[in-house]
């Protein structure tokens, strides 16, 4: 395989791994409604079971966890039969992206869950398009509930937390039963509401009200924020690709609501402050589980034994299995952009770099053996293989040519080394401290850019403040000439008065002109080290002089006066330049500033862009235009001297 097949393979599966990471899923199989630890060690959890579970022919059976310790005499009952009537309200989203087939398909699946709820139920209807509106308040009236989804009509914007605040508003002025439900039909997108997510999750978590939210793929489709909604509550989010699955949706909503059970068993009264407690309900070959985390009552007096909440559930294994999948693949795609990059951006290695190499494996394995085959530390076995895998793509040199000129005393193989330990450590911190595959591929770039960005940094001031003092040196130098002395006498002088960085670079030429290379060669060195253009001319003019005779002190002194000259000219086109510059900075700067201050001020107006196609779409063509942008004001606002 070619160079650059590999590359744009390494680019394609790069992209794909990106595209997999970020999924997740939303639906959880078992819910837990309540756990009561009043009466503990006596512990009676409130379960909701998932329509598969029941279906089997045979009652489910149910195991407990306590604390990661079997529980025997675990007991469940259905609740069906001796169940008080529940109370849900039904938000419906009315908006103008549900216009046509959608309204149609959303008012049949709404009346088939109305006609798959007990008799003695309570429904509420509440539509929402740009302002939330009751339509029926609870009833168990099937004909009035008929007319209610009947009259509605999809029509404006969608104002989804709002619609969520007032149906929690109807639930505590007009709820009479102990068991409240929300079931919510929305492609999510809200664009109108007072409320924020945030605080519609906050209200929804503290009222302990399950919300069943299912999501349209529109193209206003944001499942985030009826993910959050659902997670927040402890109930369930589905998604829809087309609004025919919205009847068989609702009919196992409307099933899972009549599932409920009382799962009862003794616990072990450990010696923790938390009671972890994992449930399996099992049915046949199937099985799902769900946890909860309560305060232990034996050891906490005085606190609260409820765990109603989003705080108590933990989503199950399957899913927590799928989130390290994801950020394993979050991991890999970050580092096969990072090394598709690299092998773009590193020179082949040519034939006597083939051959160096070669020799410098066989002279680490003939130590190795006179040590008798002991290895080094892992550090140092680590070390090795970063170094081994750098020279076979060529990067050590650059590396080193990098290192010299920021004048950094590491070798290349340790700054690899360190880069590489810095990339995994930080990305794993902040995967296990934040869990955010987003933040973690941030954290693991900017890990990435940022030592490379502050390298290259580095080299330039020190090349500028080398160059600041280039002509001094040329006028020291050419000063020491006419005083008689060889030119060699008068680097020895340079490497006495000058400061740093030039004392350390005349010195490296000083002690390799002793050994025997000769001054031009030695000095050619120095300005490929220092990649001074100044310099360069410097020894160019030296060489020739060298070659062809002539007062070498004037030479040095027109070159040094050439140099201060091109410096002032520099300073001033910087300052005619600086507010076009300055005015560069403000206009790439702004876009980024914008987007962060409204992720922070109204994430859920924000998440519309990176959740839906049109949006990221117009995230991409933002950042290329932007890169377009800053590229064309660098241009305009930067002139060659």
């Amino acid at each position: 395989m070619s160079r650059r097949a590999l590359t744009v393979f390494l680019l394609a599966i790069a992209l794909v791994a990106t595209a997999v990471a970020p999924v997740s899923l939303y639906a959880q199989g078992l819910v837990v409604q309540s756990t009561d630890v009043q009466a503990y060690p006596t512990v009676r959890m409130r379960v909701v079971l998932p329509p598969e579970l029941v279906s089997q022919g045979e009652e489910p059976t149910f195991s407990v966890r306590e604390n990661s310790v079997d529980i025997a005499g675990v007991s469940g009952r259905s609740e069906a039969e001796v169940r008080d009537p529940v109370d849900v309200v039904l938000v419906v989203d009315v908006s103008g992206s549900m216009r046509g087939r959608a309204m149609v398909d959303a008012k049949e699946a709404a009346l088939i869950f109305i006609d798959s709820m007990g008799p003695r139920d309570r429904i509420a209807l509440v539509a929402f398009a740009s302002d939330p509106e009751v339509i029926s308040g609870f009833t168990d009236d099937r004909d009035l509930l008929g007319d209610a989804v009947a009259s509605l009509d999809a029509t404006g914007e969608t104002a989804l937390y709002d619609a969520i605040v007032r149906s929690l508003d109807l639930v505590g002025a007009e709820a009479q039963g102990d068991e409240h439900y929300l079931v919510v039909l929305s492609d999510g997108g809200d664009t109108t509401s007072i409320n924020s997510l945030d605080s519609a999750s906050s209200v929804v978590g503290d009222a302990g009200i399950p919300v069943y939210a299912v999501a349209l793929e529109t193209a206003e489709y944001d499942p985030e924020s009826l993910r959050v909604l659902a997670a927040r509550s402890g109930g369930k989010m589905a998604a829809a690709s087309d609004s025919g699955e919205f009847t068989g949706i609702f009919e196992g909503i409307a099933q899972e609501l009549l599932n409920v059970y009382t799962v009862t068993f003794t616990g072990l009264s450990p010696a923790t402050s938390e009671l972890d407690i994992e449930l399996t309900a099992a049915n046949g070959d199937l099985r799902e589980t769900a946890r909860v985390t309560v305060p232990n009552p034996a050891v906490q007096v005085g606190s609260s034994s409820d765990a109603d909440g989003p705080g108590a559930f933990v989503p199950p294994r399957a899913n927590q299995l799928w989130m390290a999948l994801a950020a394993t693949a979050a991991f890999a795609s970050v580092g096969l952009l990072v090394f598709a990059v690299v092998t773009i951006l590193a020179r082949p290695q040519t034939t006597l770099e083939q051959l160096d190499l070669y020799a410098r494996s066989g002279e680490s394995t003939l130590a190795e053996a006179a040590r008798g085959g002991h290895g080094e530390s892992v550090r140092s076995r680590v070390i090795e293989a970063v170094s081994s895998l750098a020279d076979q793509r060529g990067l050590t040199g650059l590396v080193r040519t990098k290192l010299e000129r920021a004048g950094l005393p590491l070798r290349p193989n340790e700054y690899m080394y360190f880069h590489f330990l810095a990339i995994v450590g930080v990305g794993l911190i902040v995967q296990f401290a934040t869990g955010n595959l987003l933040a973690s591929a941030v954290a693991v770039l900017l890990v990435t850019v940022l030592p490379i960005a502050l390298l290259e940094n580095a080299i330039n001031r020190r090349r500028a403040h080398f160059e600041e003092q280039l002509p001094d040196i040329l006028s020291l130098i050419a000063g020491s000439l006419r005083s008689g002395w060889g030119i060699q006498q008068a680097l020895d002088l340079v490497v006495d008065e000058i400061g740093e960085p030039a004392a350390r670079e005349f010195k490296r030429v000083q002690s390799e002109t002793r050994l025997g290379l000769p001054l031009e060669d030695a000095l050619a060195r120095m300005a490929d080290r220092l990649d001074s253009p100044d310099f360069r001319w410097t020894v160019s003019a030296i060489a020739i002089q060298r070659d062809v005779g002539g007062n070498l002190a004037e030479v040095l002194d027109t070159v040094a006066d050439t140099i201060r000259e091109r410096a002032e000219l520099r300073r001033l086109v910087s300052s005619l330049t600086a507010e076009g510059r300055f005015s560069a900075v403000v206009l790439v700067i702004l876009p980024i500033f914008l987007l962060v201050a409204l992720a922070v001020v109204n994430s859920s107006y924000i998440s519309t862009m990176f959740t839906t196609g049109l949006g990221l779409a117009m995230l991409l063509l933002g950042t290329l235009l932007l890169i377009a942008g800053s590229v064309w004001l660098a241009r305009l606002t930067k002139l060659e001297v």
